[in-house]
């Protein structure tokens, strides 16, 4: 089982979303529906699971490289494959080669073929750096490795219905979601309602496999003690915003954040930090993301 904890000011809402797909033209879609399950979206794992992950990543990224090397394989084995998550994969090109591996990627018509690239790509990010911004020939070579024909390389690396859809879908994800770096996740789950008021109902239907934590940031310790009760061993504990807007690193607290939440961040992160407890990976985005599995 999974709890959601999100809220803006006051507690924590578990939020609810559905995983039916939206079938509208793409300029009319919502910010809620594009937090849905697309038509065209590729996926792992069941449409039914109760947990949904979406993913905004480009292939050049070099943090969406750590994740994926680091954190995703123990996502896939406890949750994707045995049903409990979905998790959907979206292009966000940083840069022109992010985009031509975007565009190869839609070479590969099997799920799985099309997630062996992006795996392939990521596992090479080191080798980027001996090839100019323009040389595509590392891309080349991992097609090549995948039985790709040099003439089916060209046509997708060169196909501008294929680049405007990617292209696109960048603009939404900008203008709906408010997206500008890479990796950004959504993790939603069918459910709803005050979880403070239902804080003892969620409490009964311990013990949980993911919690996940955006709420009022004064009170993550707060937080972290009710899940540290509530998860498995081996339970994945998400934080949303845990660079506190790139302020955790300073010595003292600056103006545009309370002190309260300053120090209760620090203490939040430290926390996790422990590595008898937990293994924890930091994303640096934005605002920064923290996956920790718990050890004991």
């Amino acid at each position: 089982m999974v709890v959601d904890l999100l809220a803006a000011f006051h507690g924590i809402k578990v939020v609810k979303s559905s995983n039916q797909h939206i079938q509208k033209e793409t300029n009319e879609i919502t910010s809620k529906e594009l937090l849905s399950l697309l038509p065209d979206d590729k996926l792992l794992g069941d449409p039914k699971a109760p947990i949904l992950m979406i993913e905004y990543a480009s292939l050049t990224c070099y943090h969406c490289s750590l994740f994926h090397k680091n954190v995703f394989p123990k996502i896939k084995e406890k949750y994707i494959d045995t049903g409990k998550m979905l998790y959907i994969f979206r292009h966000f090109p940083l840069d022109y080669r992010g985009l031509k591996a975007a565009m190869l990627s839609h070479c590969y018509e099997k799920q799985e073929d099309y997630f062996n690239f992006n795996k392939a790509v990521f596992n090479s990010i080191d080798s980027w750096n001996y090839y100019n911004l323009s040389d595509l020939t590392l891309l080349q070579r991992i097609a090549a490795l995948s039985n790709l024909k040099q003439d089916a390389f060209n046509q997708c690396i060169n196909d501008k219905k294929i680049m405007d859809k990617i292209v696109n879908d960048k603009s939404l994800a900008i203008n709906k979601l408010g997206i500008t770096a890479t990796p950004i996740f959504f993790i939603k789950l069918n459910d709803e309602g005050d979880a403070l008021e239902k804080i003892n109902e969620l409490s009964a239907k311990a013990p949980f496999d993911m919690i996940f934590i955006d709420a009022d940031k004064s009170s993550y310790p707060k937080y972290l003690d009710w899940a540290e009760s509530y998860i498995k061993q081996d339970g994945l504990i998400v934080a949303d915003n845990t660079l506190l807007f790139n302020t955790v690193f300073l010595e003292s607290p600056p103006k545009e954040v309370s002190e309260k939440s300053w120090h209760a961040m620090r203490e939040f992160n430290n926390r996790l930090s422990d590595e008898k407890k937990y293994f924890s990976i930091l994303i640096p985005t934005d605002e920064g993301m923290t996956v920790a599995l718990k050890l004991t």
